[in-house]
């Protein structure tokens, strides 16, 4: 799996990996993962709808695409982003933190979403 916007992104246009594959007899298949953006919630959260977001700590990462897919989610409800909490971490550590039942609502994307979801 892998992001149009990752590093995996790269080698797949560049051609490198299916090169050095090939070369030994092996093909290789790219499949993008299927969520480019998400707002997650923990299984047991008392937040239903998106609406329950407003007041809520909501961790991402400053500058990322989840990001600005916040902004536009919010703004898709006449809200703003003065009406959240924002809670910046890297997205590694905000998943560990998801994981742990940490964090109220998270803004990530895949790959990371996807294994969070493989890691229960």
């Amino acid at each position: 799996m892998y992001s149009k916007l990752g590093p995996l992104a790269v080698i797949r246009k560049q051609g490198t990996l299916e090169k050095r594959l090939k070369a030994q007899g092996n093909s290789v298949t790219w499949h993008e993962t299927g969520r480019s953006s998400v707002i997650a919630v923990p299984p047991k959260s008392p937040l239903k709808k998106f609406e329950d977001i407003k007041g809520q700590e909501v961790y991402f990462q400053k500058g990322s695409a989840s990001h600005y897919f916040i902004l536009r989610a919010l703004q898709s409800i006449g809200l703003t982003i003065k009406d959240i909490k924002i809670r910046s971490m890297p997205t590694i550590e905000a998943r560990g933190a998801f994981l742990e039942g940490k964090i109220p609502v998270w803004m990530t994307g895949d790959p990371h979403y996807a294994i969070a979801e493989k890691m229960g």
